[in-house]
């Protein structure tokens, strides 16, 4: 009891603020050519992304006892991990371009390290439940409005809820083109359609999943109609990367639970099949709005990155370019692809961008230590189809796009689903009867 309110309601308080100013916190992304040859292409200065910041922080500070003890705990079981990176962000200091951005991006990592202990706790304490819940109504609204965005191409003015200024035509507003006809793909209150995207395609899985593993007859359609909905935003967004990644995690998962189920689980089944039918459905009409045409400057350009991150590599193998300064690394480099502010863009690869920034060996230390970690992990889970499909997921996304390591509002949704879907995986589902 607290100030005559329970615990519990103080916690389901923190968890609907924390998770309202992700979804709808005010933002502003910046494109003009000052702020990428700056680092600065996305504002961190934002008085929501703050109050996020201020909501897990207090969150954390609320529920200190079991934060503190997990931290302990975290630090005896890694502690030469914990060192590591200490030594090399201290190292890296010495010659870091821009130390605002570098401390931004520090802050950020660590309030998303705060973010997964407190919700931690929360779910040792309630379950995933309100989680999922407040997940599911945030992204519906969000469905909800990238469908008008779509129909009337703009925004509608929403910019304290966090929606960005779309005009159709606009230097830096996604679109795809079908000759002379030109679609918005929606952002909702994203700063890009591929974070909406990769929001949609999380609450995707969480609905699908959820949905074959509850045995409740009720609220079932409401669910299946909200999974066609997320899915037909999805399509909407164009987003490609993502699109793959939820295929290609979805066969994983299909195919696992065909193969070692043998066919157990058959609404389970069916719900998978129905997903990779829909994302087909959905490459098809993208095929057909861009005419097939799939050389677009964004392929080339992440295929550039991909070269330019090569060397920079090279020439910084050991202790990267320093935190957050991938960014002001390509601006001054001089390289010819950077002709534009456009094009000062990280690399596309969560994995090459961590190896960029601090380094190839403390990645290499990482790995080692995620891979321990996921084998113990591995020994609790029951539901294996549904972790093989996370696990492809978040891999896969994580190969294809950079915002999940860039911008604090796409961290604070990783790090929901690494919490979340481990604790689903621990959960042994129910068969069905059909």
């Amino acid at each position: 009891m607290w100030l005559g309110v329970t615990t519990s309601r103080i916690d389901k308080l923190f968890l609907f603020l924390a998770i309202f100013f992700i979804f709808f916190g005010v933002k502003k992304v910046f494109v003009t050519t000052e702020s990428y040859l700056t680092g600065m292409y996305s504002d961190f200065t934002s008085i929501t992304l703050y109050g996020f910041q201020l909501v897990v922080l207090v969150w954390g500070l609320f529920s200190y006892k079991e934060a503190s003890q997990g931290v302990r705990g975290l630090y005896v079981k890694y502690k030469f991990l914990f060192w590591a990176l200490l030594v090399s962000q201290v190292l890296t200091l010495s010659f870091t371009l821009n130390v605002v951005l570098y401390a931004k991006y520090l802050v950020s990592f660590l309030i998303a390290g705060l973010l997964c202990f407190t919700l931690n706790n929360y779910i040792t304490k309630y379950g995933v439940k309100h989680i999922l819940v407040c997940f599911t109504i945030f992204c519906t609204l969000v469905s909800i409005l990238s469908i008008a965005q779509f129909h009337v191409k703009h925004d509608f003015g929403l910019k304290y809820f966090g929606e960005p200024e779309l005009i159709l035509g606009h230097p830096g507003v996604a679109s795809v083109s079908h000759g002379t006809y030109r679609l918005l793909r929606p952002y909702a209150t994203f700063p890009h359609p591929n974070v909406l995207a990769m929001v949609l395609a999380v609450g995707v899985l969480f609905l699908a999943f959820d949905v074959s593993r509850e045995n409740i007859t009720k609220s079932r359609f409401i669910r299946m109609l909200l999974l066609l909905l997320f899915l037909a935003v999805l399509v909407l967004t164009f987003s490609r990367g993502t699109m793959v990644s939820l295929l290609f995690a979805v066969s994983c998962g299909t195919l696992y639970s065909l193969l070692k189920e043998g066919g157990k689980m058959i609404l389970r089944e069916t719900f998978l099949i129905g997903i990779i039918v829909v994302l087909g459905i959905g490459f098809t009409l993208y095929a057909q709005a861009t005419r097939y045409d799939l050389s677009d400057q964004s392929v080339s350009l992440r295929w550039e990155l991909l070269k330019v991150s090569r060397e920079v590599i090279i020439e910084n193998p050991i202790l990267g370019v320093g935190l957050g300064q991938v960014l002001p690394t390509y601006a001054f480099s001089g390289k010819e692809v950077f002709h534009t502010a456009w094009a000062i863009q990280p690399v596309h690869n969560f994995f090459i961008l961590f190896i960029l920034e601090n380094g190839l060996p403390l990645f290499v230390i990482f790995s080692i230590y995620i891979v321990r970690r996921v084998r113990k992990w591995l020994k609790y889970i029951v539901s294996h189809d549904e972790c093989f499909t996370w696990g492809a997921f978040l891999i896969t996304v994580s190969m294809l796009d950079h915002y999940y390591y860039t911008l604090p509002q796409a961290t604070a949704i990783f790090c929901i689903v690494l919490v979340v879907s481990q604790t689903l995986c621990a959960q042994k589902p129910l068969k069905q009867e059909v």
